[in-house]
């Protein structure tokens, strides 16, 4: 399965909370609404976070990125937090990956307020 394929069975998906879906489902638009950072793009997933129950970690993995992107980058992926960077080897290429912890009570507002 491709990375495309991935994202749009995530995008599908329905079973987290609303205002966590939202945030991942416009981070991964504005990942594909930018062809350069789209070609680095390897892979996505979202799994369980370690500081709530309800916690959510959102880990992205790119192609080596230049060192001169990553501020862009990250104030491009808008986290109620500060995400946190990886270097490493996978399949004999270099990658850099990110991962966003995001909880439901990191989002003001209503439910109704993130449209589904």
């Amino acid at each position: 399965m491709n990375v495309t394929e991935k994202v749009a069975g995530l995008l599908l998906e329905t079973g987290d909370d609303p205002k966590v879906k939202a945030y991942f489902d416009r981070l991964l638009l504005r990942i594909f609404s930018v062809p350069p950072l789209l070609n680095s793009f390897a892979d996505v997933a979202m799994v369980d976070g370690d500081s709530a129950p309800d916690a959510k970690k959102i880990q992205l993995d790119f192609y080596t990125l230049p060192t001169e992107v990553i501020p862009q980058l990250l104030r491009f992926f808008a986290a109620p937090r500060p995400a946190k960077m990886y270097r490493y080897i996978k399949n004999g290429s270099a990658r850099m990956g990110f991962e966003i912890e995001v909880k439901p009570d990191d989002f003001p507002g209503e439910e109704i307020d993130y449209a589904q």
